[in-house]
């Protein structure tokens, strides 16, 4: 297995290639041809596929051996350079470059070599790491409008060309460095550094990802005078959803007083000969009167007598300006997609045209033309204004009037969307539209002169990219790749796949992308180029050429090694029958299906268990949704997925169980200081752990001080994670402490006797007394319950009841289902609590639990009611589903059931329900039954313990690390019930007594508390074992 504290020494003995190739521009200094040149890189493409064992013993993989040596990527390096005052500091640029040597990288990749050793495959979860340039001062776009970069702080949302906000994972300062122009076809300008990187498409086919300076080398302006396009296109946007403003003013309304109206005054009046317009105004203001004036002009009345309302909403909108003044209010920039649509079918409406097939706008408010077009552009729509268009005088308007006439500005629009409603216009451009936009070209990038700080931003989002000023959206940023092209250039006949649930993933800036660039590089300056004649798409290579044979025959010829892209969106069973050397599920955390395709895929993999090809899963932390747990599953029981395992040397204190390989944020940190000296890493590329973890334990506490939600501080930590427990965190509101409740569930995993202290069994009822009868196993241990697992169930018991309990000792909450249920993955759910206190606190805890499905709800029915016979407790009950009181009735046990309880009329304002037992779960009661359990868990019981420290159910303690607002946390909705019991109970025998005091009693004297101040779980019979809660 794989040695986690080796330290390689003078780790440039395994970059040689590489160091020759950056000093002499080439690999081989032998001429082609001759045997030494073959015989130079026969030894490297044996190094390549075996491994290489350098001088000194140290041996380093095939794969990381390619990786570092023939796949230069886009990287963060320190160079000196003179600043403006002419001195010389250290700068961090990103260029193309080789990889150092990290420790990390060693590991992994002698991981992938073991898993392939063992016939098995591997399960990977990383921190998520990305990132950008730009500089301090230019405007990046978030929900609620532009900033300058500089302000942007980790946590902060961005908006993404999809549509949506996308949070900042990351920020990585790059010094200060010379500014770059990129001008746009359509007359926009970005400032940017050298090193920045732009996705686009080229002539609608190949996606490039490349930086500023790259994209300087390219010819960006191709055609003849008059007939110029410009190829290398930046992405459209979806219309963009910002964090929604109201508006007062309707906004076609709006639209069409900006569009031809004259607000200035006292009355609101507008112009058109369309009756359309007056009609629809009309509808929208049914308090109004729209009052025809002369000729084409309306005057807009309310209804009541002295008081316009829509007058005073304009007044407040500070929109009563001259035509040359006009402008569109703040929050219409920012209101809804419709909202805004409706704005701009006002505004075309009213002073939109149409002439050849495109649309246009005119005004001599040089502020509403700039606001129409960041509507516009937030909506996706293509725009280009004019410049400035002089005025005339003495204009003849053909009714005996003279008139000089103000400069104005034209705005030329192209889009598919319909942006009149105007009946007569809207046939027009539908008519005549002539629409081939895709994207927008980069017209010409040059340099400033300036130079100024900058810095990137590492965005969370499938496709990384941000907008920034007039909604220009950017790129941010290998081992997957390299590993696809050894296999390509050195392994004849192999073939390579990578799934991944999106084609994004794969193409934009994805694995395939980085593949190819490697390709092109290995081609140009190594002698194992391949002929590519056959498939060669944005998804698909393979080294093979068509040719025709002596009898007239096409044929393929060539190495017919493959690697090819498969999209599975929703479909598992596009991964069945590829069989492949290595297949790389890339960002295995958004499959939707994740557990189906990998079952389905690993018959063609496997033969008898063993893989003779390699799958790798990849995990990101901070990843979402369903196939998250499924990725969870996979690295926390590496071996039911046929995954190798490795001692859990990541989270704290479950060494002794194995799961996948993981990469902490703190690894691979490659930050030096001004003299460009390793901070975090020695100088061959070992980290220095327990520095680097600190730097990034107080990196996370000052971005945590300002976080406002659990949440927020989730998200951050899951995406930062220093552990797999940290990569797996819920990020779906879960309020409860996850970190605490992973220490208490490797402290039962690790402890033998806590493991041991359960008794598993069935309950009887013989002669009428109640029989306990111990079997070994049975009890439901894992959470999520696996498909083909027994869903059964037994009553697990931690401490037995006391004799001749009293009633009120323990109390019950149970989460049911019904007949109709038993079939789905719902499991019926009760718990027996234990309530006990001193003098000053509560000390309840939990003494058995049946959680399980059996083949009847009957059964599960009956088993409820002999734990609670044999407890003498009652039980509170989720009352959604009626089964179980019907069953309790005809057994003559009701009472074992609580009423409905008086305290959700506290909880829920003015609740109308009115059940006779059990309480219903509405948005209201679960949102206050967490944050009851969340008080228990957290409470102190002592200096050394918190409530959840006494909870001793692994699969409870796993549902409550992993709860969200979404999935069947059956466990959690009966403690959720037994929270609200305990609730009515307190408040109704607790007597209020003066607050100094602050001394509750549920019973006339103190219950259980031994003179060590533990507690104890007190046994029935010599049968059971008592456990003292410490450590």
């Amino acid at each position: 297995m794989i040695d986690f504290t080796k330290k390689i020494k003078n780790s440039n003995k395994f970059r040689t290639p590489a160091l020759t190739y950056i000093e002499s521009g080439s690999y081989c200094s032998f001429p082609k041809g001759t045997s030494e040149y073959f015989n130079f890189w026969e030894t490297e493409a044996d190094r390549c596929i075996n491994g290489y064992t350098a001088d000194d013993g140290d041996y380093i993989t095939g794969y990381n051996y390619f990786y570092l040596n023939y796949c230069p990527i886009q990287r963060i390096v320190y160079k000196n350079k003179k600043n403006k005052q002419g001195q010389e500091e250290l700068i961090k640029v990103r260029e193309l470059a080789f990889p150092d040597f990290y420790d990390y990288d060693y590991y992994y990749f002698q991981a992938i070599e073991s898993a392939q050793d063992q016939g098995k495959h591997l399960c990977v979860a990383k921190a998520r790491r990305k990132g950008y340039e730009q500089p301090y001062s230019e405007p990046v776009l978030t929900p609620t409008g532009y900033v300058p970069m500089g302000s942007l702080k980790v946590g902060d949302l961005v908006m993404n060309p999809n549509g949506s906000p996308v949070r900042i994972g990351d920020i990585v300062e790059q010094g200060t460095t010379e500014i770059y122009e990129v001008e746009f076809q359509d007359g926009r300008k970005v400032r940017c550094g050298a090193n920045h990187l732009w996705a686009t498409c080229r002539n609608g086919k190949k996606f490039y990802i490349m930086r500023t300076v790259d994209y300087m080398k390219r010819k960006l302006k191709q055609g003849s005078p008059g007939k110029e396009h410009y190829p290398y296109k930046i992405p459209e946007l979806n219309p963009l959803n910002f964090d929604e403003r109201s508006v007062t003013v309707d906004p076609y309304v709006l639209g069409v007083l900006l569009g031809d109206g004259y607000i200035c005054g006292d009355q609101v009046r507008f112009s058109t000969a369309d009756e359309f317009i007056v009609e629809e105004l009309q509808r929208r203001l049914p308090d109004y009167i729209i009052e025809h004036k002369e000729q084409y002009n309306y005057v807009i009345k309310s209804k009541v007598q002295g008081i316009n309302e829509l007058n005073r909403q304009l007044k407040d909108l500070k929109v009563k300006v001259k035509s040359y003044n006009k402008f569109i209010p703040e929050n219409y920039k920012f209101t809804s997609i419709e909202n805004r649509f409706e704005l701009i079918r006002g505004l075309m409406d009213t002073d939109g045209s149409v002439t050849n097939g495109a649309c246009s706008f005119v005004s001599t408010s040089e502020q509403l033309i700039d606001d129409i077009v960041f509507v516009l552009r937030s909506l996706g729509i293509r725009c280009k204004k004019s410049k400035e268009i002089p005025g005339r005088n003495n204009v003849d308007f053909n009714n005996g009037n003279y008139s000089d006439t103000r400069p104005h500005w034209e705005l030329t629009i192209t889009t598919e969307e319909d942006i009149f409603k105007l009946p007569r216009k809207l046939e027009n451009i539908r008519k005549n539209r002539t629409y081939n936009y895709k994207g927008i070209g980069i017209k010409a990038i040059r340099k400033t002169g300036e130079f100024e700080k900058q810095r990137c931003l590492c965005i969370d989002n499938e496709n990384h990219l941000y907008i920034t000023k007039d909604f220009i959206p950017t790129h941010n940023s290998y081992k997957g790749g390299s590993m696809l092209c050894r296999n390509f250039f050195l392994i004849p006949g192999s073939k390579s796949y990578v799934y991944a649930s999106n084609k994004q993933y794969l193409t934009d800036d994805g694995i395939l992308t980085k593949a190819w660039d490697y390709m092109d590089f290995i081609d140009e300056n190594t002698a194992w180029g391949k002929k590519r004649q056959a498939v060669n798409t944005s998804m698909r290579r393979r080294a093979s050429m068509i040719v025709t044979d002596n009898f007239g025959n096409k044929i393929e010829v060539g190495y017919k090694s493959e690697i090819i892209g498969v999209s599975l969106k929703d479909n598992p069973d596009a991964v069945r029958g590829k069989a492949g050397m290595l297949i790389l599920w890339e960002e295995a955390g958004t499959f939707p299906e994740l557990k189906a395709a990998w079952q389905i895929a690993r018959p063609s993999v496997e033969q008898d268990g063993v893989a003779f090809g390699l799958m790798i899963m990849f995990g990101t932390g901070g990843d979402e949704g369903p196939a998250v747990m499924t990725l969870r599953e996979a690295f926390y029981n590496p071996k039911s997925y046929n995954c190798i395992g490795f001692e859990n040397i990541w989270d704290d204190g479950i060494q002794s169980k194995e799961c996948g390989f993981f990469i902490p944020q703190h690894t691979n940190l490659d930050i030096r200081d001004e003299t460009g000296k390793r901070l975090y890493m020695d100088e061959d590329g070992n980290t220095l752990h327990d520095k680097a973890r600190q730097f990034i334990l107080n990196l996370r506490e000052e971005e945590l001080k300002e976080a406002t939600s659990s949440q927020q501080i989730d998200r951050y930590v899951a995406e930062h994670s220093e552990s797999p427990a940290e990569a797996f965190t819920e990020l779906s509101g879960n309020i409860f402490p996850k970190k605490e409740l992973q220490k208490q569930l490797a402290r039962i995993r690790t402890n033998t006797k806590l493991q041991n202290h359960k008794q598993v069994g069935t309950l009887t009822l013989v002669n009428g007394e109640i029989i306990w009868n111990v079997q070994k196993t049975g009890d439901i241990t894992e959470f999520p319950l696996p498909k083909n697992s027994d869903p059964t169930g037994k009553i697990v018991i931690w401490e037995h009841p006391v004799k001749d309990a009293p009633f009120g000792l323990y109390i019950a909450g149970i989460d049911p289902y019904d007949h109709d249920q038993s079939g789905t993955n719902s499991l019926g759910s009760c718990f027996i609590y234990k309530r006990f206190q001193d003098f000053e606190s509560y000390s309840d805890i939990i003494v058995a639990e049946y959680t399980g499905r059996p083949k009847t709800a009957e059964e599960f029915y009956e088993n409820v009611r002999k734990l609670l016979i044999y407890y003498n407790a009652k039980a509170m009950v989720e009352n959604q589903n009626t089964g179980l009181f019907t069953y309790f009735n005809n057994k003559h046990c009701s009472h074992l059931l609580a009423d409905q309880p008086d305290v959700i009329k506290d909880i829920v304002n003015n609740s109308t329900v009115n059940r006779r037992k059990g309480c219903h779960m509405i948005r209201e009661i679960k949102l206050w039954g967490e944050g009851k359990i969340k008080e228990w868990l957290e409470e102190l019981r002592d200096q050394k313990q918190l409530g959840l420290n006494t909870v001793l159910s692994e699969p409870f303690l796993e549902e409550l690390i992993q709860y969200n607002d979404k999935g069947n946390f059956d466990r959690v909705m009966a403690f959720m019930q037994v929270m609200v019991y305990r609730e009515q109970l307190y408040n109704i025998q607790v007597k209020k007594k003066e607050d100094v005091e602050k001394k509750m009693r549920l019973f006339d004297k103190p219950l259980f508390k031994n003179t060590d101040d533990s507690f104890t779980f007190t046994p029935l019979n010599n049968n059971t074992t008592t456990f003292m809660f410490t450590n």
